[in-house]
Formats: C-alpha cells, structure tokens, sequence
C-alpha cells in the first residue's frame, strides 16, 4: 500500500487566518456527499471573476474509508468508534470527549487504532490508512487559498504507549501539507518512522495537546474551463504491537483532528 512516506512535498508555513473547529465522534462508515456545490457567487460562468476575490466557496463532503482493514474499535465490543466526520452525520455513531466536542462546521478526526491482529508478532505489516475527503467547484485558471485547523494528542495520553499517526493534504498528485506528532525521543513500536525520519520527508511536527494550529496554502487550477477539486486528508496509522506483545502495551494510536477546510478565491492567473 502506499504511505505518506512516498508522497514528496514541501511543507506549508502557518497562516493566520481564523477557521470553525467542530467535533463529535463518528463511527467508521463511508458518508457520501449529497452533491457538489457550485462557487458561493452567483456570478460564476466558469470563468475566473477577478470581483470574486475574497469569497468563500461552497463546500461538500465526499466519503471517508479506511483501508486495507478495519479499523480495531469497529471490532471491539464496549469500545466507541470515534473516527469519522465532526459533528456526526448520516447514521454515524456520536459520543463526546470533552474538550473536543466543539461546536459547528464539520470537520473530520481519526482517533481509532489499527486492527487488533494478536495472531501477528510483526507490527510492520499492519499500517492503515484513513482517507476524508471534501469537494469544491473551481472555476478556469483561479488561484485558491485554503485554511484548516489541526489538534493532535496521544493515544491514552502516553507517547510511550501510542505509534505514529500522521496526515497529508492533497489535491491529486500534488501535496500541500503533511503533519505529525512528534515524539521527541520518546520510545515507537518497531517499523514506525520516527521524528527525524519525518522531517527528513517534509512533515511538520506538531506538539500534543497543544491548541490549534492553523494551516494554509494555496491551490491554482489552471485548467481552461470549470471542474470540480477533490480536496483529500489520506491519515496513515502506522503499526501497533498486538496485545501482549509489549511490556508498555503499546496498542494504541496517536490522535488527530483537523477542521472543515475553508476554500477562498484568490487571484486570477
């Protein structure tokens, strides 16, 4: 499968600007987007608006999937999914942590574990990868600036009992952001990247439990005529050792939740 470790990007500085956080839990499901919004002005024909500068654009949500397996709280009986969109939507399963639960505009977390696999003795074999995506209609040859927020925060609290997860923003083939958790000398499961091997692949290392951090960068579509933009936050959750398998019982994951991106035209190209 592929991993954020293949995907070649540089790293995006931090904006300013200010963007809704929301959160609730949700159960692993695929959500599917009920259709893909046109541009917020009225105005638009397809064609670059220089008058648009500064609008926000509609957003839709796409689907969210995991794979090559299931995720380990959809296994469990007692335990809470608690991967999905924030707020919960279409069916999804909704429980709270506080701190988390913040109101408005969806936004996406990936706190489940890797597959519980107690048969396996090789954690490396075992990485899985989240996916969420959101949808936009861009018009011809337009410049985009794109915002979004990100927590991230340990499994159980603990670096020493949590492996790596991380994400990257993209659109298509081109990345825009890749952010981590650092672990800071702290202790990994075998076959996770560490903090060095991270940086080395352009991610960003992001304290836990910090506050927000807000991120963005900008997107040109150059193409002669209207499209719609697959915006994608691909979470890869590296291998964790089975139960019993490690005197930490490191089995769990680390956290990340990232807000609803807002999606604002920039400059005519």
């Amino acid at each position: 499968m592929n991993t954020p470790a293949t995907q070649a990007a540089a790293t995006v500085e931090v904006s300013r600007r200010r963007i809704i956080q929301g959160a609730a839990w949700a159960a692993p499901a695929i959500v599917l987007a009920t259709g893909v919004p046109a541009a917020a002005t009225s105005t638009v024909t397809g064609l670059c608006d220089p008058l648009a500068k500064g609008e926000t654009l509609a957003l839709a949500r796409g689907s969210w999937t995991a794979s090559p397996q299931q995720l380990r709280q959809n296994l469990l009986s007692g335990h809470n999914p608690e991967t999905g969109w924030t707020p919960s939507v279409s069916g999804d399963a909704s429980t709270e942590q506080s701190g988390y639960a913040l109101s408005s505009a969806d936004g996406f977390q990936s706190m489940d574990d890797n597959t519980l696999r107690s048969s396996e003795s090789d954690p490396t074999s075992a990485w899985l990868t989240v996916t969420a995506e959101y949808m936009f209609t861009a018009t011809a040859n337009t410049r985009y600036v794109i915002d979004f927020d990100t927590i991230v925060g340990y499994g159980n609290g603990n670096a020493n009992q949590s492996a790596r997860q991380s994400v990257v923003v993209s659109i298509g083939s081109e990345t825009f952001s890749k952010v981590t958790l650092g672990h800071y000398n702290s202790s990994l499961p075998v076959g996770n990247r560490t903090d060095v091997d991270m940086t080395g692949l352009g991610y960003v290392l992001q304290g836990p439990w910090d506050s927000k951090v807000n991120r963005s960068f900008t997107y040109d579509h150059t193409g002669t005529s209207e499209a719609v933009i697959t915006l994608r936050f691909t979470f890869t959750i590296e291998g964790i050792y089975p139960d019993g398998n490690d005197s930490n019982m490191r089995n769990v994951t680390d956290d990340i939740w990232v807000s609803r991106p807002v999606v604002t035209q920039d400059a005519c190209l």
